[in-house]
């Protein structure tokens, strides 16, 4: 993946908390989620996918693009 733009580019701080609300208003396309140090399989690496899905509307989930990297 290359060429996307963050979505929370304006915000200053480096880890910012991120609302549901302003999730949703902005509407991203893809949603990268890190679990840095972490091994996941692909169980759980379906499971953390499914919990997304409470945000039916977002168009990274309703296109099913969202990902979980680690450092594997």
């Amino acid at each position: 993946m290359q060429g996307g733009d963050n979505i929370f580019s304006d915000v200053s701080h480096p880890y910012p908390e991120i609302s549901n609300e302003s999730l949703m208003k902005r509407a991203p396309e893809i949603i990268i989620e890190t679990r840095p140090g972490q091994k996941i399989t692909d169980k759980q690496r379906k499971q953390i996918i499914s919990e997304w899905n409470v945000f039916k509307r977002i168009p990274a989930v309703l296109s099913h693009k969202v990902h979980i990297l680690t450092e594997e």
